[in-house]
């Protein structure tokens, strides 16, 4: 009772079970349409060396962290623009923030980057097997919280698809709580 993944390449690749975590684009498989969506985001990246937080800041829905590698990243906008992945005015509107959330970076240089959120109609992410195809395991729309609850639900869902018991804790993550898949 497994499942078959055609691969670009005309190959067919067979396993027990298949997680499907892409995101944004989760949507257009397995039935569930509209319960997985895009939002756009757009944040602006400062280069290694800038200065930045020891903590993540937040103001409203702005964050400011510093990441591992150095780099600080301002972010926060959402937008109901589709799959559209062109970069506007709205990251380098991110910095009227700066005054008052971190004054030192108001004058750095930084890049500006998009991306897609998967989000659900509930905002909860959507994480867990599929009636129609017991073999599929959907793992998606952590929104804008993913770099927080990701790594939890990652974790509790290999442990479940690895055989384990179910989580009380993905219990209301399930997808059949947003739509019957068929």
């Amino acid at each position: 009772a497994g499942v078959e993944v055609r691969l670009s390449a005309g190959a067919t690749l067979a396993a027990d079970r298949v997680v499907v975590a892409m995101g944004s684009w989760t949507g257009g498989l397995l039935g569930l349409g509209a319960a997985v969506r895009p939002v756009k985001g757009q944040l602006l990246v400062f280069p290694a060396g800038s200065p930045g937080p020891a903590r993540v800041l937040y103001a409203d829905h702005t964050y400011l962290l510093a990441k591992a590698d150095g780099t600080v990243i301002l972010g926060g906008t959402m937008e109901e623009r589709g799959f559209d992945l062109e970069i506007d005015g709205a990251a380098e509107a991110l910095r009227d923030a700066l005054p008052r959330l971190f004054p030192a970076l108001a004058g750095v240089p930084a890049r500006a980057l998009v991306g897609l959120r998967p989000a659900s109609p509930d905002g909860l992410p959507i994480v867990g097997p599929v009636r129609a195809l017991p073999a599929a395991y959907v793992f998606t729309a952590h929104f804008r919280n993913g770099f927080l609850l990701a790594p939890l639900t990652a974790r509790l869902a290999a442990a479940e698809v690895m055989g384990g018991e179910a989580a009380d804790l993905l219990r209301p993550l399930r997808p059949q709580r947003l739509v019957e898949v068929s």
